[in-house]
């Protein structure tokens, strides 16, 4: 019983450990406010998950995405009244490979209320260098203890580690569990 006990206290150890230096990348964000090739709105979140350690057990279930605008010189508001244009979330349902990326880029749609206003603000600011944009993604992934949640959000450009801005939709319902 005490060597059961050991053995699970060990994977626990690994497991966390293994979690906690799991490595989001956001390689590029893009921001379509046109229909283009897709037919609608959308943005593209080229993105990987790192897991530098040796443990593969580490099984994502889904991953929950946003993105905020702003500008250092004028505030964007949608009619949502947030910065927020975009949140969806996707079902991944693979381990992060000990020592290895998974590809989770992801393609959805912009919150179709902020469209219009986003297009003018962008018209602006895209050509500045005061255009800021935020990429939030939290990674569920299913432990011994039930679903486990490790939120990032980075500030581009740049790619830095920081705090989202607060969300304007509600939270869509996650795969998993």
């Amino acid at each position: 019983m005490i060597g059961i006990a050991s053995a699970q206290t060990n994977n626990n150890v690994v497991w966390f450990s293994s979690v906690g230096n799991l490595d989001l990348q956001v390689q590029k964000l893009t921001i379509q406010t046109d229909n283009g090739t897709l037919g609608y709105p959308h943005v593209i979140i080229a993105a990987s998950i790192y897991n530098p350690s040796q443990y593969g057990g580490l099984f994502i279930t889904d991953a929950n995405y946003e993105v905020f605008v702003n500008s250092t010189s004028v505030a964007f508001t949608s009619p949502l009244h947030s910065e927020e244009v975009a949140i969806q979330d996707r079902q991944i349902l693979a381990n992060a490979p000990a020592r290895a990326s998974l590809n989770i880029t992801f393609v959805f749609a912009l919150v179709a209320a902020a469209v219009p206003a986003l297009r003018d603000f962008l018209s602006v600011h895209n050509s500045t260098s005061d255009l800021v944009t935020y990429v939030g993604v939290t990674i569920y992934l299913k432990s011994s203890y039930g679903r486990f949640s490790l939120p990032y959000c980075y500030l581009q450009p740049g790619n830095i580690l920081t705090s989202c801005p607060p969300t304007a939709t509600p939270m869509p319902n996650h795969f998993g569990g």
